[in-house]
């Protein structure tokens, strides 16, 4: 690849720190402390794919030798330039509930870690990203389907203030799902990551027509507007009662009933698609890292970031593992 570029190329790491003053390590996460780390007390800035290492010992040293250098280190959360979340970003605010499902086909050059790290790391980051409150507690379990490891895995996070996200990752699915969702006061935002996609539901008030002298909107009347404002295109008949009985009014469809009770408090929904505009992550996150090495703004995420995002990942799968000892499963399936 590099001779058809016409790229220099080595296979020697020392000799390829000679010329540069950036390095970006996407070697196996279980190297990343020794690449990294060698690269960082050589004065190069790093940009090291995620997660930033695989136990909080070597995180915690590449975020050290970073801080000692004055270099840059910065991990590769590249679904932060997803222009999808990007065009999202405004809109989601500080949300109270996050629930995500990573769902991926099985890829063998992922196995050196387990799904947690592999796959939920990413919605860990955009997580702890727009939540800056400590995590509390965490509630986790998973099952290893494939590997030694945990295949598909779910985690409660719990932050102080009352924040909770709940995020699933498997990589054993047939089908690859990234979808994230923000609740919020008043709103709620849909991302997909995948799909490039983003739907977001608002709760607006607005001013009500003045109603008649003397007069207020009955749940008839307001019932009727909402007809008319969900688009039902048709009038709530009666429905028939016994032999003899007074018949009793029909319940309102769900969809009115939701009108009918947003009309009376004079408020209204508003459903949106976000644009979402052409952009490459990788090709972002590549610029982003440059332009930090040019003494610009880190918009990624930073060593100190990527290392609170391991450490709560780390947690995480600590949890799985305790609800694995529970379960007593065996390494390996019995011989049929």
């Amino acid at each position: 690849l590099g001779a058809s570029l016409g790229v220099p190329w080595t296979t020697d790491r020392a000799a390829a720190l000679e010329d540069v003053r950036a390095v970006s390590v996407a070697s196996p996460t279980s190297t990343h402390g020794e690449v990294a780390g060698a690269c960082l007390r050589s004065g190069r800035h790093v940009l090291v794919e995620k997660p930033l290492a695989a136990t909080l010992e070597a995180g915690r040293d590449l975020v050290e030798a970073a801080a000692a250098g004055g270099a840059v280190l910065a991990v590769g959360h590249i679904e932060r330039f997803n222009p999808a979340f990007r065009a999202a970003r405004a809109s989601i605010g500080s949300p109270r509930f996050v629930e995500s499902h990573r769902l991926s086909t099985f890829v063998p050059r992922s196995i050196d870690v387990d799904v947690v790290l592999d796959l939920m790391i990413h919605d860990i980051d955009l997580t702890l990203g727009l939540i800056r409150a400590p995590v509390e507690a965490i509630d986790a379990v998973g099952v290893p389907v494939l590997t030694a490891g945990e295949d598909i895995a779910n985690a409660r996070i719990r932050f102080a203030g009352g924040a909770v996200a709940n995020l699933t990752a498997s990589r054993v699915s047939r089908e690859r799902v990234r979808k994230i969702r923000f609740f919020g006061q008043h709103r709620y935002v849909s991302v997909d990551l995948l799909e490039k996609k983003v739907e977001q539901v608002l709760l607006e008030r607005f001013p009500e027509e003045p109603a008649p002298t003397g007069a207020s909107l009955s749940a008839g009347a307001g019932r009727a507007a909402a007809a008319v404002l969900a688009g039902a295109g048709q009038a709530v008949g009666p429905i028939p009662a016994g032999e003899g009985q007074p018949t009793a009014p029909a319940p309102a469809p769900p969809e009115v009933a939701l009108a009918a009770y947003l009309r009376e408090r004079r408020l209204r929904l508003r459903h949106d698609s976000v644009a979402v505009p052409d952009a490459n992550a990788l090709e972002e996150e590549l610029k982003d890292f440059i332009g930090a090495v040019a003494g610009e703004p880190l918009a990624g995420s930073s060593g100190t970031e990527g290392l609170r995002s391991l450490t709560t990942a780390l947690e995480i799968h600590r949890r799985v593992q305790e609800s694995l000892s529970l379960l007593g499963l065996e390494d390996l399936p019995p011989a049929s």
